[in-house]
């Protein structure tokens, strides 16, 4: 099957085709010819080995491009990814004929916007953390030092303890640290029961006043499985205050939570009561229990 292609256009014979082959030229060169001119010449230009990065402590830059109208070299900040911070550094003054810095303090260069937080503090600890490792430290026996560190900050973690005291010049040993830790918040964050619930933790911190400190009740039921036989125990923390105003109040909200519960408890209780004046939910009561039994809570609401 042959297909015939016609257009409303003649077709000149073969011989009468004639292709055209035109030369790209850059708008740049005036003549004809490729001839390089001067500017064209410094278009690649580019920093010695030993200049394609520099530091302004504690920043550091590294090389970007040739600026052709200023006839310097464009440098921008490492931390590109968190800061645009560019210099622009002039050729004449700066640089000698392999384009190698002449001197470490730079002459006439323009500083384009300003370090964010993020790339400041991050600089500080690398010049940090290469100042540590170029110096030598001697351990500390001291333990007074240590220990006051910890009281300030008892929830640092042990290895940023360590990192703070060595900015600090202060050297300790990583276990010795931990001992500390462990000891401190013992001390501030006790497990024994007996001495949680004391007046000592159980008391107002903004008022002197007795009846705004934490009452605190126990309630002990047998309890007797095929496992164990012992005690369920409950905890119940409120104030006179507290205690008034749950009894004046007709509707009780009621909740439990179970994740935030202490060693040796199941679930804390927390009991409010809504104040229209102050749209606001008011704790009255917060009962902490060993169990999750129905007769558990059962003899709670009756005490």
């Amino acid at each position: 099957m042959e297909c015939e292609i016609q257009s409303s256009k003649e077709i000149a014979p073969s011989s009468e085709i004639v292709r055209v082959y035109r030369k790209l030229k850059n708008p740049l060169l005036k003549s004809g010819s490729f001839e390089s001119t001067k500017e064209n010449k410094t278009q690649g230009l580019k920093p010695g080995i030993n200049s394609k990065s520099f530091t302004l402590t504690p920043y550091e830059f590294s090389f970007k491009s040739y600026l052709s109208t200023m006839k310097g070299f464009s440098y921008r900040c490492i931390n590109r990814n968190i800061c645009n911070v560019l210099i622009n550094v002039p050729l004449e003054g700066n640089f000698d004929v392999q384009n190698e810095f002449l001197s470490e303090s730079l002459q006439n260069h323009i500083t384009i916007n300003t370090h964010t937080d993020d790339c400041t503090k991050k600089q500080n600890s690398k010049m940090a953390s290469i100042n540590l490792n170029n110096c030598i430290i001697p351990f500390e026996s001291d333990e007074g030092i240590l220990t006051e560190f910890v009281l300030k900050n008892p929830l640092m973690q042990p290895q940023m303890i360590k990192v703070a005291l060595l900015q600090q010049n202060k050297k300790y040993k990583l276990i010795e640290i931990i001992k500390v830790v462990q000891k401190v918040r013992n001390q501030l964050f006790p497990k024994d029961t007996d001495q949680v619930f004391s007046t000592i933790f159980c008391k107002a911190n903004d008022s002197e006043d007795p009846i705004f400190n934490l009452f605190r009740g126990t309630i002990k039921i047998p309890l007797i499985t095929k496992k164990t036989t012992g005690n369920q125990e409950i905890v119940i923390l409120a104030n006179l205050p507290m205690l008034l105003k749950m009894s004046s109040e007709n509707h009780w909200f009621i909740d439990a939570t179970f994740k935030v519960a202490p060693h040796g408890f199941k679930q804390i209780l927390n009991i409010r009561v809504f104040l229209p004046k102050l749209g606001i939910f008011y704790p009255t009561c917060h009962a902490f229990m060993a169990h999750k039994t129905k007769k558990v809570m059962q003899c709670f609401l009756v005490f």
